[in-house]
């Protein structure tokens, strides 16, 4: 698989999941916090689509928006794994009632486990995400490489031209 086609391949997943996140978020009582996750998942799939497309047309400035873009989600997530792991609050369903509150009143499951699920989970998925971000900042990067390459050649050429021509009639001009 090329380096195109895992990015390409990855975005999607990312993107699939995050509608469906999206979609899921409508069937839960308007929180804030709820509220701030369907603003995050509109963003995010804004941005993957923006992706894909400046993939496909090699458009700069939307490459340049996902460096950016996703690097503030990653940012927002550390810092919002830091949070839940510090509140180490849980969130629950219970005869149609949302209930949140302090994991330390739960009698099922002790605090610490659920710190170590937050810990664990969460860690493992911001390797994931960062790992995809290195790797798609990478290809990005060589992306816009090969754009800048690119343009050079065609102002070279365009340059190119007009010196032949010129060039061409000053050797015509010596030879009248």
């Amino acid at each position: 698989m090329s380096k195109e086609e895992g990015v390409k391949a990855v975005t999607t997943i990312f993107l699939i999941l995050n509608v469906i996140s999206l979609i899921c978020s409508f069937f839960q009582p308007l929180t804030l916090e709820a509220f701030s996750n369907i603003i995050i998942n509109i963003i995010l799939i804004a941005t993957f689509s923006i992706l894909l497309s400046s993939i496909k047309t090699l458009n700069k400035m939307g490459l340049e928006q996902f460096k950016f873009i996703f690097g503030l989600y990653l940012l927002y997530s550390i810092i919002h794994l830091i949070y839940r792991i510090i509140r180490a609050e849980y969130y629950y369903y219970d005869n149609d009632f949302y209930f949140t509150g302090k994991i330390g009143t739960m009698d099922r499951k002790p605090k610490k486990y659920i710190k170590v699920y937050f810990s664990v989970f969460g860690i493992s998925c911001l390797i994931l995400l960062f790992n995809y971000y290195i790797s798609t900042i990478l290809y990005i990067n060589e992306l816009l490489e090969e754009i800048k390459d690119e343009e050079k050649q065609r102002n070279l050429e365009n340059g190119n031209n007009g010196n032949v021509e010129s060039v061409q009639n000053t050797e015509e001009g010596q030879n009248i």
